[in-house]
């Protein structure tokens, strides 16, 4: 993924394969993320005078089990979730998050709803949540994994990532609960 920047600056997230990311880790050669660039983006090609920046990242699908506690603490967006942004869906489930938690504390605290409607908050959210990292962890396994070798995967890989996004509605225009209050 490219992320143009200001003064010309480019940011570019780069898959690592285990061996790669474990000589990077040990040397802390930028070659190591060149030569990842070039071979991922063949034919075209990508050259730089200069690396301005870079760290690694390790993806990890992650959800607090508990994101409530008696009501008084509530925990929203990635506090609740993490996961690669390959699937574009973590901000927008942020947003949801507190949207959700928000006209509920608003309608408590102007006596619009009893209390009870902020257990809601959880019931709601945390399988949204769940569903979410799985998605994730679904694009992921097929994205992240080369098996050149078998070149069947490459087209299960193109139906079950079809099928991933059809089955989560990653356009972000609904969120379906169950009746809970």
């Amino acid at each position: 993924m490219i992320v143009p920047r200001e003064r010309r600056l480019a940011r570019v997230y780069v898959e690592l394969s285990p061996i790669a990311s474990g000589r990077f880790t040990e040397q802390q050669e930028p070659q190591i993320i060149m030569d990842q660039i070039a071979e991922i983006m063949q034919p075209y090609t990508m050259k730089t005078n200069q690396i301005a920046w870079y760290t690694t990242y390790k993806v990890g699908q992650r959800v607090c089990p508990k994101i409530s506690i008696y009501n008084r603490i509530f925990l929203a967006g990635e506090a609740i979730h993490t996961h690669s942004p390959k699937v574009g869906q973590g901000m927008k489930v942020s947003m949801q998050d507190t949207y959700n938690l928000g006209w509920k504390l608003a309608s408590v605290i102007h006596g619009a709803s009893p209390p009870n409607i902020l257990d809601t908050y959880a019931q709601e959210r945390l399988p949204i949540a769940k569903r979410l990292t799985q998605l994730d962890w679904r694009i992921c396994r097929r994205m992240c994994s080369r098996n050149e070798s078998e070149p069947v995967l490459c087209d299960r890989f193109d139906e079950d990532h079809k099928r991933a996004i059809r089955e989560e509605n990653t356009s972000g225009l609904t969120a379906t609960y169950q009746l809970s209050y």
